[in-house]
């Protein structure tokens, strides 16, 4: 029972807890004993075992005295650690923050536990949110394994809530995004992530994003994980706090935007199950347009890195002080984070951001940012598109052991691992719009790869529902081999 239980979708989940088909504490109880089982994954940092079950058997006395239960009760989810919450440390797996508290949860977290969703713990990520791969040069937290193939990455940064999703230690989860961290992982792992309109300056921006640590509070948002579509909805339902009004299209007749600058850099193992997508997507009657967008990388390197280099100078202070629990939280400064970062990649970026390097072009890079929007913007408009179709990265999952300093050669162009996964989300984060990762096939050697739809502005709601619409028109990745998976983690045949 309990492995039926932890397949279900969140809606399932929700609907048998409130209609007493099974209890709360049960379903808790089952998560928390399937997280200790799959802790070789790496995916979970900390759990609130004990809180989850009080939370668990509220819910359950409430079901018996027949009050009526909010939209998701009973439902565990993990928050990735650089989210504030009361509970537990939030770490963002840097040993800095190793026992740094906060004296609330971050807004989201909240409004996700006042529906009453369970927080049964924190899930792992890459140090400081900063990097695609979740690889960690410490034994804790360790690096976040694929449960596909636990040789290999889940991406990053919200590796962990990614794993834990795909392995079925929970439904759902919340994850953070400043260039595409919840969207790279999703892909790689074969779950969805959504990130959504998260504009500012034009004060259109979906979630409450306050309360985690951040990077650049201009690109930074939190975003729902699941593995289906509905249940990435049955969360922005309680995110958002907006109603559903977009009803969902049929396919045929739809305009997708197929522009080269995304696909003409895509890896050739990764390219064949997405080619298969398109196919798909075009027997069903969906339009593909070929459009142009030459200008995006240029526009994209004048905003985004020199924001996100810079704006940590002053933002992640800023979080500290306001959610640090006491004096001793609130005097942590950035250069001590920065001196024991124990990732180099991370502790690089950092450093550079220290150095102040990026203070002149940081004005610049405001005054280009509306441009980038503005450019996709006119995209859409120009071309009548409901969404742009996009690899969500350019190759799958890599092995853990593969350096850090990797280059490849993807097409004729000549690209770090890093870029390979980045490319193509940070120009959507940076200009705020709203974008999901969907799970759009394996490659021939069995790794899942996510075919990504960017919306316009503000129209995330009708993004959901398109991205409904195809959700059933791709291949889904295989459901992971618990047994073989807890084989392989407890055995001794995946390489540390």
């Amino acid at each position: 029972m309990s492995d039926e239980l932890l397949a279900a979708s969140a809606q399932e989940i929700v609907r048998r807890i409130v209609e007493g088909d099974c209890s709360a504490e049960a379903l808790v109880t089952a998560s928390l004993a399937r997280a200790r089982r799959l802790a070789g994954l790496n995916a979970v940092v900390s759990l609130d075992a004990q809180g989850a079950l009080d939370a668990a058997r509220c819910i359950d006395i409430r079901r018996r005295a027949g009050e009526p239960l909010p939209p998701l009760a009973g439902l565990p989810l993990l928050a990735k650690d650089n989210i504030a919450s009361a509970a537990l440390p939030t770490t963002a797996a840097t040993p800095a923050l190793r026992d740094f508290r906060t004296k609330g949860n971050a807004p989201s977290l909240q409004h996700l536990m006042d529906a009453g969703a369970i927080l049964l713990g924190k899930a792992n990520l890459h140090e400081m949110a900063s990097g695609t791969t979740c690889v960690h040069r410490l034994a804790n937290p360790g690096s976040v394994r694929n449960p596909h193939a636990p040789e290999c990455i889940a991406g990053g940064s919200s590796g962990g809530n990614a794993a834990a999703i795909a392995a079925g230690i929970v439904a759902c989860g919340l994850g953070t995004d400043t260039g595409g961290s919840l969207r790279i992982p999703a892909a790689l792992t074969g779950i969805v992530g959504f990130r959504p309109s998260h504009h500012p300056s034009s004060r259109t921006c979906r979630y409450n994003s306050h309360g985690f640590l951040p990077i650049s509070p201009r690109h930074d948002t939190v975003g729902p994980m699941a593995r289906t579509v509905a249940d990435i909805r049955l969360l922005d339902d309680v995110l958002s706090g907006m109603p559903r009004l977009a009803p969902t299209p049929t396919p045929r007749g739809l305009r997708l935007g197929i522009a080269s600058w995304f696909w003409s850099a895509l890896d050739g193992e990764s390219r064949r199950p997405l080619t298969r997508a398109l196919e798909r997507l075009t027997d069903a009657g969906v339009e593909l347009v070929e459009i142009e967008l030459d200008r995006l990388g240029e526009l994209n390197a004048r905003v985004s890195p020199i924001i996100n280099l810079h704006e940590p100078l002053t933002s992640i202070p800023r979080f500290l002080q306001t959610f640090g629990l006491d004096e001793d939280n609130r005097r942590i400064t950035l250069e001590e984070i920065v001196t024991q970062v124990a990732c180099d990649d991370v502790r690089a970026l950092l450093e550079r951001t220290l150095s102040r390097e990026q203070a002149n072009a940081y004005p610049s890079a405001i005054h280009h940012s509306p441009a980038l929007t503005s450019y996709l913007q006119h995209s859409f408009k120009t071309h009548r598109l409901e969404a742009l179709c996009i690899p969500t990265t350019l190759i799958a999952a890599r092995p853990l052991v593969t350096p850090d300093s990797e280059q490849l050669v993807i097409g004729g162009h000549h690209v770090s691992r890093f870029e390979a996964y980045i490319r193509n989300t940070t120009p959507l984060s940076s200009a705020g719009l709203p974008s999901l990762s969907l799970p759009a096939g394996t490659t021939d050697s069995g790794l899942p790869v996510g075919l990504e739809l960017c919306a316009p502005l503000g129209e995330d709601d009708r993004l959901l529902a398109l991205a409904t619409a195809l959700e059933p028109l791709l291949e889904a990745p295989p459901e992971t081999d618990l047994a073989h998976l807890v084989n392989e983690l407890e055995g001794g045949t995946v390489t540390p």
